[in-house]
This record gives C-alpha cells, structure tokens and sequence, in this order.
C-alpha cells in the first residue's frame, strides 16, 4: 500500500516538474533576447531589454527576418549610447518603440504618423541616430517579400494606398511608372497580387487620366494565369462612362483588348490605345468651282448695290432704318461660358441646342467663329472630335491674357 502510494507520488512530482519545464522552455523560447543573445552577441542589457519587449516583437512583426532587422537596428542606436543612457528602461523602450514602428513602415507599409512624438519624447541626438541609421537598413529577398504577403493578404492594398497618398493629378505618368517599378519588383510573388495592384490603380485613375487608365488595364490583363478557365474582370460601367465618349470607342477598345489577348503585344496594344484618343482634325475639302460660283454672285450683288446708291431716286424722312445689332460677340462669349461650364467640351446635342435657341446654324456658327481667330492662332480654336466639340482651352486663355 505504501510502495503503491509512493510510486504514485513520485510520478505525480515527476509531471509536475515535466509540466514546469516545458512551460518554462516554452516561455524562454518566446523571449527574443534570449533567442539572439548569441547571434548579435547581446550584453545583459539587451537581452533584459529585449526579452521584456518580445510580447510587443512578436505581435507586430510576426517574421523572424524582421526581428533580425529590427533588433540590429535597435541595438546599433544603443551601443552608441552613454551608460547612464543605457540603464533608463523608459528610454529603451521608446527608442525600441520607435525602431519598431520604422520596421513596420518600411516592410508592412504601415503609417509613422507619430513621428513626431518620437522626436518629442526622445533626446534629440537618440532621434537623429536613428533617423540616420534608417538609411542602411536592408531591403527584403524576393522570398521574404513572398512570405509577407502569404501572410498579409491585405499588404498589396496598403503598397497600393502608400503610393497613390502623395499622387499628383498633374503627373500621373508617374504614378504608372511607380506601379509597374513595383510589379517588376515583385514579379515572383504571384499573379494573384499583381493583378489587384493593376486593377486598383487602373480604377483610381479613371477619374483623373483615361489614357494612362486604360494603359493600366492592358497591364492587368498582362499577368498572364496557368489557367485557361480565368475570367479578367471588365470596365465597370461607371467607369466606362468617365474613359469613353461613345460606346463605339468603348467597342474599339474591347476590339483591342481582345487582340492583345491573343498576340500579348504590349506595345502595339499602346500605340492604339493612343491612337483611340487623338483628336483627328475635320478635312477641309476646297472645291474651285464652287468659290468661283461664289465670287461672280458675290459681284453681281456688289454692282446692283452700288447702280442703287447711285441712283437719283430720293429717300423718304418718314421710312424707319433698321439698325441690327451686332450680336456675334455676345453669342461667341455664350458658348465660351457654355464650353468652359463643361470642361472645355460640348457634344452635338448640346451644341445644336444653343444654336437653335439663338436662331443660328450651328456649323455656320463654328466656321464663323473659327474663321474671325484663324489669323490669330494660325489654327482653328473650336475642334470636332467625333460626336464632340472642343473649345482649344491653350488658344482660349491667350485671348483672356
């Protein structure tokens, strides 16, 4: 009976200090300091600073590859350090806050909004250190980059929205440039993130520059799958509406999407992508017979006029003489106003609308207009372009100046 108990007693110890020493190999295991003592030959210091830390570490990186980076940017900064320096905990720890949110910023795209805190809260020479020391600090391996997005699968739209934060509408080219930089980047990564960072910048650029839109969209359907089943999302109808003057340019676009999808030819796809949106001047054919036709009216009118001013028979006092105004330039300044109320733009239902209301004709109208400024800009100042009219805004604000 005794044996029995005792022999029951010593495996109960026996678990219990099994139970304990697993916990506590577990819990070291957890601590940072401890993990790299050996690889950044850490003094006392580090290892307590760091193994306090490694709850905050390990919830915030996530990565070993970033601990690594992050301890070596931590303990760059505080091996410069004075030793009184070195033994204030609350300093380290703001000086190991810091470095961490610069860790997050550069390989989570996270926001150091607080940056300013930390030129606040730490020595001004501890917040120059770092600052500098931010400079050498490693870019990722192709494999680590992969690892953080299988993990992240959010981190795509925070690259996307840390680059479009300082987008300029002025130069969107640039945008496009910074968007295929990175897909080149991080081409091994897979096609799933490639195609989601093209398909948002092509949809942010809609509202500001339909070309480089579209250019967007012929990358996106560039990241080419292993499966033949995929289906590429299409323009979105309220996009269309924003890229496209008419459903036929829509369709011609459509037509060109379609080719590239079976030659892959980039550049070729571009060129007519352009070429979709060039403003093709209307051809102005001169036909010799009908000038002549013209003149010799125009003659035999001047003649009769001039045989009846001539002419003895007297005017009468009591007739009224009917001055017409010369409205024109106040019709021009209209349909200035009209154009520049819709950016510079009216289509043909627009245009015929004013002109009716006015008694005009509407391409007599135009011709009239384009030929009282032809001399001045050597060129015409309102364009058709398709089914639109263009008020020239360049030859326009020379006339204002």
């Amino acid at each position: 009976m005794n044996d029995s108990f005792m022999n029951f007693a010593y495996l109960f110890i026996i678990v219990i200090v099994a139970i304990f020493v697993f916990v506590l190999i577990e819990h070291v295991r957890l601590l940072i300091g401890f993990i790299y003592w050996r690889k950044f030959k850490l003094t006392l210091y580090e290892v307590g600073y760091l193994n306090d830390y490694s709850k905050k570490i390990r919830h915030s990186l996530t990565f070993g590859f970033c601990f690594e980076i992050f301890i070596g940017l931590y303990i760059s900064v505080f091996r410069e350090l004075s030793e009184k320096q070195q033994q204030d905990k609350q300093l380290n720890h703001r000086l190991m806050d810091f470095c961490l949110a610069i860790i997050q910023q550069k390989y989570y795209l996270g926001s150091v909004s607080d940056d300013s805190i930390y030129k606040e809260i730490l020595p001004e020479e501890i917040y120059a250190k770092v600052k500098d020391k931010e400079q050498s600090i490693r870019m990722l391996t192709a494999s680590e980059e992969r690892d953080l997005f299988n993990r992240d699968l959010k981190r795509i739209k925070r690259i996307f929205n840390h680059l479009v934060s300082d987008f300029d509408k002025n130069h969107s080219e640039k945008l496009y440039e910074q968007i295929c930089t990175l897909a080149v980047n991080y081409k091994k990564i897979g096609v799933v993130p490639l195609r989601s960072l093209f398909y948002n910048a092509y949809h942010f650029m809609a509202d500001y520059d339909r070309v480089v839109s579209l250019k967007l969209y012929l990358q996106y359907l560039n990241v080419r799958s292993s499966s033949n089943t995929f289906k590429f999302k299409t323009i979105m109808k309220y996009n269309a509406v924003k890229l496209f003057d008419s459903e036929a340019q829509k369709r011609k676009f459509d037509t060109i999407c379609a080719q590239f999808r079976q030659d892959y030819d980039l550049e070729k796809a571009f060129e007519r992508t352009d070429e979709l949106f060039k403003r093709v001047r209307r051809k102005i054919s001169l036909h010799i017979d009908s000038i002549k036709e013209a003149k010799s009216e125009h003659n035999e009118v001047a003649f009769m006029l001039e045989q009846y001013l001539d002419s003895d028979e007297p005017v009468k006092d009591d007739q009224p003489v009917v001055i017409e105004p010369d409205t024109t330039s106040e019709r021009q300044k209209e349909l200035f106003g009209l154009f520049i109320s819709n950016s510079f733009r009216l289509n043909r239902q627009e245009l015929n609308i004013f002109a009716t209301s006015r008694g005009l004709f509407r391409d007599t109208f135009i011709e009239r207009i384009n030929d009282d400024y032809y001399e001045m800009f050597d060129d015409l100042l309102i364009e058709e372009d398709g089914d639109d009219y263009i008020l020239n805004e360049a030859y326009y604000k020379q006339l204002n100046d």
